[in-house]
């Protein structure tokens, strides 16, 4: 999830587990899809031009006209003073939001919150849950099994258009170049392999609904293209390592295992804004793998998680 480009820049996540749970809060709270809520994110600042780190950076629309509310928190183990709502208000009116919010997990002081309600600040805290917390079906929970399917690509075999006619299946390597129709080596098929595998909405869709018995995958796709659209060229070899001429690739087939992970997330309870929800996560190799979990008042529950990778961006899943 991201604004546009012209809005808002990307940096390397620095974001810890609470501000990483607002922004699943932010995530799973929202009212439609086209609310986008961006972590760590870059905005201008409009008298410096510098770009300015924003906790959480929600984009939404409100009587057609595009609203950008800029989230701080602060997980700190006292309540927050003035000081962070004079130094936040500041930051803000130079920054290109129309709304501010605090989030602080210990509270705000009587002063701070005067200040803030003054300055038109949102000000929240998580509360614990407490004996008459509503909340019948997340707080009955005590931790929650994530998966975590990921494609390995194993065989990568091109279909290719030969100049006597014949249409075989050729199987590729990943520093194979490919070229263009001019002669130009444009990318290897490791690139575009990568490429494919990341942007194919039928493997995502496939790797979110696999079990146990999805062992293997297999992505049929046609041939890539430049920019024009011209199908790209491999200069296959024979078995005896003789160069044929080049022939455009007309399409593709990428086969590999699928690999299933488990990840059990502890969860916590609260309250955010009114709202119940429970929260957990925990560190899986190179990550840590955070959820969230929202009851309405008619009972439904909502899901969201997210992947942090040290030194990378928050992905929502």
């Amino acid at each position: 999830m991201s604004l546009p480009a012209d809005k808002v820049g990307s940096m390397p996540a620095r974001t810890n587990a609470f501000q990483e749970m607002v922004a699943l809060l932010t995530a799973v709270m929202r009212e439609d899809e086209s609310v986008v809520v961006t972590p760590s994110a870059m905005l201008p600042d409009v008298i410096t031009g510098d770009l300015r780190e924003v906790d959480i950076c929600v984009e939404t629309h409100v009587a057609g006209h595009k609203v950008l509310v800029g989230i701080e928190c602060r997980d700190w183990g006292r309540p927050q003073t003035v000081s962070w709502v004079e130094e936040m208000h500041t930051k803000h009116e130079a920054l290109p939001v129309n709304v501010t919010v605090l989030v602080s997990s210990s509270g705000f002081t009587k002063g701070a919150s005067t200040k803030a309600a003054h300055y038109g600040i949102r000000t929240i805290t998580p509360g614990d849950v407490t004996p008459g917390f509503v909340g019948s079906v997340v707080n009955n929970l005590d931790k929650v099994v994530t998966k975590r399917a990921h494609f390995r690509v194993h065989s990568v075999f091109l279909h290719v258009n030969l100049t006597d006619g014949h249409l075989p299946w050729i199987e590729a390597f990943v520093d194979s170049p490919l070229y263009t129709h001019n002669g130009a080596a444009i990318a290897t098929v490791g690139v575009i392999v990568k490429e494919i595998v990341s942007g194919n909405p039928n493997q995502r869709a496939h790797l979110q609904t696999a079990t146990d018995k999805d062992k293997f995958m297999t992505i049929r796709t046609d041939g890539p293209t430049d920019t024009n659209g011209q199908p790209l060229f491999i200069i296959p070899a024979t078995k005896s390592g003789e160069g044929l001429p080049p022939a455009a690739v007309i399409g593709m087939r990428i086969g590999g295992p699928v690999v299933l992970d488990l990840v059990d997330i502890p969860l916590t309870h609260g309250d955010y804004d009114g709202t119940p929800y429970s929260s957990g996560s925990a560190r899986f190799e190179d990550m840590r793998v955070s959820v969230v979990a929202t009851e309405g008042k008619d009972g439904s529950v909502r899901w969201a998680g997210s992947a942090t990778k040290s030194g990378g961006v928050q992905e929502f899943f």
